[in-house]
């Protein structure tokens, strides 16, 4: 670039562009400062702003100007480009969420002594407790089961105790149908991520926002923190501001998600891998037996039951049934 006096004014316009350090970011009432090298690292879209004046025509020398629509997204966008990471939303302490309540009282104890399944589960080993929303949703698993028989009664399932109210629960007296299923819900609730959020409407309009600014790193990190954060057993069909099945929607409903195969498809991928580890209890909901029987979604659901079913079946004849035939053979039973 010549001198500032042979600079034509675009060239000029660019210098002070890279002159300046800062890029701002209005949304708003919220102004936000960024590093310009780091913002056109994270950020192709605001990064094209930082250094070519007037390229949108939101945008000032040194300024991007958001509308306030997208104002509860943003603050989380920001942090990304200044940290790199995602969890969710952003927070301040007067607004951080609450911790966990359990509104419903009850409670389902875990216990085995199958080492197939403790090898998966050892705190199975010394009780396990579930709570809430959680515990009642394992215990539909049971008795909504095609094959649960009331009249004979599970004895692994032996009812509302009415002095501690306590569901008592040994996976190994399960009948091997119902008994995978509960297990892959187990390890749904076990493997959450408690430093990721379950706010999966924010995740899937904060994946649409990342689309918008051309942030595939971004878009990986949401799916990432959809897939280990996910507790639809808690706000399956909830009002809309946290309901999972509204989430779904909207994740299967973004025409832009069917544009190529790459970090688009992503976040399609880890929904069909909640719905699927939560499937022995969800596809008895009513929310979700309506929502399936939508011509829009039918494609949705014919993944969920077959990533389901196969899960399953590495349950069943894989993980637990060489784990029974190896403490067997050590044990000199064959």
């Amino acid at each position: 670039m010549g001198s500032p006096a042979e600079q034509t004014p675009v060239e000029s316009m660019i210098r002070l562009a890279i002159d300046d350090p800062k890029f701002k970011v209005i949304c708003g009432d919220d102004l936000y400062l960024l590093d310009k090298e780091e913002t056109a690292k994270r950020c192709a879209y605001f990064g094209f702003a930082c250094f070519v004046p007037h390229a949108t025509r939101r945008h000032d020398r040194g300024t991007m100007n958001i509308p306030s629509k997208h104002q509860q997204y943003i603050p989380a966008l920001v942090h990304y480009i200044r940290a790199g990471q995602y969890s969710g939303p952003i927070h301040s302490a007067e607004d951080a969420p609450a911790e966990e309540e359990f509104t419903d009282p009850t409670i389902l104890q875990v216990q085995s002594e199958d080492e197939s399944i403790l090898r998966f589960f050892p705190e199975f080993r010394n009780a396990f407790l579930i709570r809430g929303e959680a515990a009642l949703k394992a215990c539909r698993i049971v008795v909504m089961h095609e094959t649960f028989q009331p009249a004979t009664r599970i004895d692994s399932i032996q009812g509302l105790d009415h002095t501690d109210g306590i569901f008592h629960c040994r996976p190994e007296n399960l009948p091997r149908a119902i008994q995978t299923q509960f297990l892959e819900f187990i390890w749904e609730i076990k493997t959450r991520d408690p430093t990721y959020t379950d706010d999966p409407v924010f995740h899937a309009m904060m994946h649409r926002t990342a689309q918008r600014y051309l942030m595939p790193d971004l878009q990986a990190a949401i799916a990432r923190v959809f897939r280990g954060g996910a507790k639809p057993w808690n706000n399956t069909a909830h009002p809309l501001n946290g309901c999972f099945l509204y989430a779904a929607k909207k994740i299967w409903g973004n025409p832009f998600l069917w544009v190529d195969e790459g970090m688009d498809r992503l976040l399609v991928d880890a929904l069909v891998g909640v719905m699927a580890g939560n499937w022995g209890w969800l596809r008895h909901e009513e929310e979700v037996v309506k929502m399936a029987d939508e011509r829009r979604y039918r494609r949705l659901f014919e993944r969920v039951r077959r990533v389901a079913e196969e899960s399953w079946r590495r349950w069943g004849e894989e993980r637990l049934v060489r784990m029974g035939l190896v403490e067997a053979s050590r044990n000199g039973m064959w």
